[in-house]
């Protein structure tokens, strides 16, 4: 490490810990003499412990319960994503990619539409045009 910069390096680590010791004396300093530190009973407490009734939930409509897409492509290149969202749009596809951790990695899955229903995804697979070395399948988000 050059000098200039290892200076400044040190420099920057002293004011630190100057900073966090004069925080910590000026804390103990206002606080000196304070034994007492059970809060002021005329205010009102920040929060109460306790449990709150369960409210049964009425059940979601069907469509928002199950809503499926069309994946085009799963991948673990963002580029490769992209690449092939653009490649979509210029066959007419609306399509997006969206990315997903499982396990410390992170996948792009490349999809288009939204579907309320698993019929009404397959139903647009079918009306789209056959692409060669392309094929989507209908997932269930």
């Amino acid at each position: 490490m050059s000098g200039w910069k290892g200076l400044k390096l040190l420099m920057t680590l002293s004011g630190f810990f100057c900073l966090v010791t004069l925080t910590i004396y000026g804390f103990l300093a206002q606080n000196q003499g304070q034994k007492d530190r059970s809060p002021d009973p005329s205010l009102p407490p920040l929060f109460e412990v306790g449990f709150s009734p369960v409210q049964k939930q009425k059940p979601l409509p069907e469509a928002a319960r199950a809503q499926f897409s069309l994946e085009w492509h799963h991948t673990q290149n963002q580029q490769e994503a992209i690449d092939m969202v653009h490649s979509l749009k210029k066959k007419g596809i609306d399509a997006f990619f969206t990315p997903f951790h499982q396990r410390g990695i992170v996948y792009y899955r490349v999809r288009s539409g939204v579907y309320a229903d698993e019929q009404g995804a397959k139903e647009s697979l079918s009306q789209l045009p056959k692409l060669p070395s392309l094929s989507a399948k209908v997932v269930r988000l």
